[in-house]
């Protein structure tokens, strides 16, 4: 059986990269490092090559939940935004 995906049109991808970029920028040193980071990284950059919007989504929130528990356990203090 064929699952049928989301798309977004060009405006949109541009506005999602946008959106996680600003939500990752000013992390942490080791932030980007993190073998659990460079795993959704490449999550996120599968589902943007095959255009899966929920994937995309799904990975992005993955990646702001990963952050907030390292800023939790780590003490870095929150620096990510979740508004857009």
């Amino acid at each position: 059986m064929s699952e049928t995906v989301a798309r977004w049109n060009e405006t949109e991808w541009e506005r999602a990269w946008e959106i996680v970029t600003r939500r990752l920028t000013g992390g942490p040193p080791d932030f980007p490092v993190s073998a659990e980071v460079q795993t959704l990284m490449v999550e996120l950059d599968q589902a943007f090559l095959v255009g899966d919007v929920h994937a995309f989504g799904q990975t992005t929130m993955q990646l702001v939940h990963w952050a907030q528990e390292f800023s939790e356990e780590s003490g870095v203090p929150p620096w990510w935004r979740v508004t857009h």
